[in-house]
């Protein structure tokens, strides 16, 4: 059997940082559990082709780290995404499970860097699938983050559109800390299970100092300059203090004049070790103080991995003063390695750490101005077995790919979807009559693709406007009609004669929704207004359709509940073909 999982890794760029890290201790595990695997990168990936045998392909045109696709992306986006919600980046996932589903006997699909915003594009796939592969989300940031990324996003209609998907008992949501997996349970209303970070085997084993080879790569000069100099000066009876990775606003690079201040009463003394602070040209006076200190060293550039194990072997204490705001629900990947190297850790109050590995090995503070002699009653500290992280704890992450990759559950096919039809006019708060019905439809297990007709034509821009306005919707895929009505009427007219003479055809349906028509088809249409149907009767003349009857000064909770129970109690055994994979096969 041929058994595959696909890592949707939009944020590697190359071999550096966590999701480097993440795809080779991922692609291990799940080799050992028999599975393969393919990668699919940001479009500016630079590194090996293949990471411990998995072919990584750059696809994506942007990560979500950047709020825009990159310019040459942008101005190749097709009509379809500028006209819907259907974005570049949940469609290159579509093609890729749909070559892989060729070709695989089993496929699973893994995001190791989630975010809400991933999320709430991805939701959009099972309206194109009619078996949508088992999935595996990590999520790593506070969901709020996302709220007005790349599109506006309400993070409250997350849940409605989880549970519409048909794919909610296969998604695994998983979290780095218990903090942000309680809350993200609360927003989506599935279980999310606080696993850790993802940590190699290899890479265990040269923390905890039980590997037999440790780091065996020769350093650069200027790393093996900077290690001897601090090797002969705590020979010399002095203490290094180190703050691993670039000093940024989120790292607490506030807070440097303090740290450095306290250095002045410092007995015995201490060498305090920096990277390159990243806060910005504006900082520049705060950056050379830094520089200039006698009780500080700044290393200009980034560290090897070699030269990052052997500080952290080096260091007395390592200093840790993020910003908890951001590190309230963020794991830090260097306590997490401090503590399994066995390293004394000062750490600022209020991370998601102090929850989950407050012992003896760390202390926690408010307060830096006395941290020297904080951390040497820290160092002087009797240790005890139990204040070393066990490398068991930072594998939990194994409950992903066990859950991923179990084959003993049977294949969930989703209903099939509804098309809600709107005016562009439709109130779209969340109390209006059109969400109300949108999340009783979810509610009811429908994902729900909607249409938004005009009477009038409107500029493209405009268009893409409304569309980017619809982050509350609980609908997973929206999309417009950029013509006026009459110019479909023609469409519809001339459909005849195109197909007469050979030509594409001209469907009045927004790309997008044509697409799903194609692949799966609907369980019914709900026309929010009457006139709607003579918009749409020509081309989904095969699908039941439903009309609300009632104005929304009509309406009130029963009154929406009633229409829509009455459109699902009209499905009959061949307009909710569930039970059948798609409707490919009518439409060849």
């Amino acid at each position: 059997m041929t058994a595959t999982v696909l890592i949707v890794e939009p944020h590697l760029q190359g071999s550096f940082g966590h999701p480097w890290r993440y795809a080779i201790a991922l692609t291990r595990r799940l080799e050992r559990l028999g599975w393969s695997a393919r990668i699919l990168a940001n479009a500016a990936y630079r590194g090996p082709s293949r990471i411990e045998g998995a072919e990584v392909i750059p696809t994506f045109a942007r990560s979500y780290y950047e709020r825009r696709d990159s310019s040459a992306a942008r101005a190749a986006t097709d009509r379809m995404f500028e006209t819907s919600t259907f974005s570049p980046f949940a469609s290159a996932v579509l093609e890729a499970i749909d070559i892989e589903a060729a070709r695989s006997d089993a496929l699973r699909v893994l995001v190791p860097t989630a975010t809400v915003a991933m999320l709430a594009e991805l939701l959009a796939l099972p309206l194109f699938l009619a078996a949508p592969p088992r999935m595996a989300l990590m999520f790593h940031e506070k969901p709020e983050l996302y709220t007005s990324w790349y599109r506006p996003l309400d993070v409250g209609a997350l849940r409605w559109r989880v549970q519409g998907s048909g794919w909610a008992d296969r998604i695994g949501c998983f979290a780095t800390n218990r903090r942000l997996a309680a809350r993200l349970q609360d927003l989506l209303g599935v279980a999310v299970d606080g696993i850790g970070d993802v940590f190699d085997d290899d890479e265990i084993a040269r923390l905890t100092g039980s590997s037999t080879t440790m780091y065996e790569t020769p350093l650069p000069p200027q790393e093996r300059a900077l290690l001897d100099s601090l090797t002969a000066f705590r020979r010399d009876g002095g203490r290094l203090a180190w703050c691993p990775g670039r000093m940024r606003s989120d790292k607490g690079a506030a807070l440097l004049p303090t740290i450095i201040g306290a250095l002045a009463d410092a007995n015995p003394r201490y060498r305090l070790l920096l990277q390159r602070p990243d806060i910005g040209d504006g900082a520049r006076p705060q950056i050379d103080a830094v520089s200039t200190h006698p009780g500080t060293l700044v290393h200009p550039d980034d560290l090897s991995d070699e030269a990052y194990g052997a500080l952290l072997r080096l260091a007395d204490v390592i200093l840790l003063p993020y910003d908890p705001d951001a590190y309230g629900w963020r794991v830090s990947r260097v306590f997490l390695e401090a503590a399994l190297a066995g390293k004394p850790v000062l750490a600022a109050s209020g991370m998601s750490a102090e929850q989950e590995h407050s012992n003896g090995a760390a202390l926690f503070l408010t307060d830096w101005r006395g941290w020297p002699d904080m951390a040497a009653a820290l160092i002087a500290r009797p240790r005890s077995g139990e204040e070393i992280l066990a490398a068991d704890a930072v594998r939990q992450w194994h409950r992903m790919t066990a859950w991923l990759t179990d084959t003993s559950e049977h294949t969930v096919r989703p209903r099939l979807p509804v098309l809600h039809v709107s005016s562009v006019k439709t109130a779209s708060g969340p109390d209006s009559v059109r969400e109300q019905r949108l999340r009783l439809l979810a509610a009811r297990g429908f994902a729900v693709a909607e249409l938004l007709v005009s009477q009038r034509e409107f500029r493209r821009s405009a268009i893409r406007e409304m569309v980017e306005q619809r982050g509350a919707s609980s609908a997973a895929l929206l999309g417009a009609c950029p013509q006026p009505r009459w110019i479909r009427k023609l469409l519809r007219l001339l459909e005849p004669v195109s197909r007469i003479i050979g030509g594409p055809g001209a469907a009045p349906l927004p790309a997008v929704i044509e697409t799903v028509r194609l692949r799966r088809g609907f369980s019914f249409v709900l026309l929010n207004e009457p006139d709607h149907a003579r918009d749409i009767a020509a081309v989904l003349a095969d699908v039941p359709q439903w009309i609300g009857a009632r104005g929304p000064a009509q309406c009130d909770d029963r009154a929406i509940a009633a229409d829509v129970e009455a459109a699902i109690a009209r499905l009959t055994p061949t307009s909710d073909p569930s039970p059948r994979p798609t409707n490919q096969e009518r439409l060849r």
